[in-house]
């Protein structure tokens, strides 16, 4: 499997990736890096056949209009509180 990591993903994540075995770049490596807009990186996930890692919202809105990129990742953040 290939990953492309949008703007706000760790490198940490991409280069786990990598070390387990699959094919994982970051968008601040390849075409315009942090000021590459959304259309440009989902033509470039579905051309090489990336899955798009996001943590964006407005993604399942953008594929229903475009019905690009292919494959998205949705990340969400949650924070639990703690017990005292």
């Amino acid at each position: 499997m290939n990953f492309i990591c949008d703007v706000h993903i760790s490198y940490k994540l991409k280069n786990f990736l990598n070390n387990e075995g699959y094919t994982a770049i970051h968008i601040n490596e390849i075409l315009e890096g942090s000021d590459t807009n959304d259309i440009a990186i989902c033509s470039y996930a579905d051309a090489y056949d990336y899955i798009r890692i996001t943590k964006d919202f407005d993604f399942l809105d953008f594929y229903h209009v475009r019905k690009s990129p292919k494959k998205v990742v949705k990340l969400t953040l949650v924070i639990f509180p703690q017990k005292n």
